[in-house]
């Protein structure tokens, strides 16, 4: 397959508020036929104008629901590469995965992938909780249910198939935590091809929101933090949840 970086070669962006690296999907097509096999990578970074390939052995079992109702899981290809070998039957379809569970440190030479408790210089504690997911339109003119929730920590779920929505139509969504609506998230997106520029919008309390984004695809992000329960281990579990999509 392509390497991540030839997937994501126009990235226009606006001075938004993430700063710490989370994961998304890097997949060689949105739109493969019926059938087809599919190879991508989880790709890791602060922005998607600077990120590496996740290592396989740092990720739960990556998972396609398939428009058919399916479940399959997506096997690894080489250190950092998986594949799906067979995408399924038309219509929409979802990939989802997270990240193995870890703790990243701040300290004066530099983060280090421990507790505080193991380290005694240490300037802020993350335990981070990540969560990836990319839409997939399986074959010519796919429509179908988009709405599906993986019951990921935190998740951004489509309101709205955007493919069926007309141009400049506003794309809706909604962002859970732990199942529950989160007021006041920040949803980033960034255009990982095309001319658009980035844009944001916060989620109310209903945990709902709107994005009016131009045709490509489309990179989303949001991160959400709460206190660690031993703040002498660590300081707060980082939770970030990304959605990869196409709008045409």
């Amino acid at each position: 397959m392509p390497s991540i970086s030839r997937l994501c070669l126009v990235v226009l962006l606006l001075p938004l508020s993430a700063s710490a690296h989370f994961p998304w999907i890097a997949a060689e097509t949105l739109a493969p036929a019926p059938g087809e096999a599919l190879a991508l990578q989880i790709a890791f970074g602060d922005r998607p104008d600077d990120f590496r390939a996740l290592v396989t052995d740092r990720l739960q079992p990556l998972q396609l629901h398939t428009a058919g109702g399916d479940v399959v899981d997506a096997r690894p290809e080489g250190n950092d590469a998986l594949r799906l070998h067979d995408v399924g039957s038309a219509g929409v379809a979802l990939v989802g995965g997270r990240q193995q569970r870890s703790f990243w440190t701040r300290t004066p030479e530099g983060g280090k992938r421990a507790s505080r408790a193991e380290l005694s210089d240490a300037t802020h504690c993350s335990h981070s909780n990540n969560a990836f997911k990319a839409l997939l339109a399986v074959g010519e003119g796919a429509a179908g249910e988009a709405s599906k929730v993986l019951g990921h920590p935190l998740e951004l779920v489509l309101q709205a198939d955007p493919h069926g929505l007309a141009p400049g139509e506003p794309l809706p969504l909604r962002v859970l935590f732990e199942g529950e609506a989160l007021h006041g998230a920040t949803v980033e997106a960034w255009p990982l091809t095309g001319e658009a520029k980035a844009t944001e919008a916060v989620s109310t309390s209903g945990g709902e929101l709107e994005l009016t984004l131009g045709a490509g695809t489309w990179l989303l992000h949001t991160a959400h933090a709460t206190p660690y329960a031993d703040p002498a281990v660590c300081d707060e579990n980082s939770h970030h949840a990304t959605l990869v999509l196409r709008r045409d």
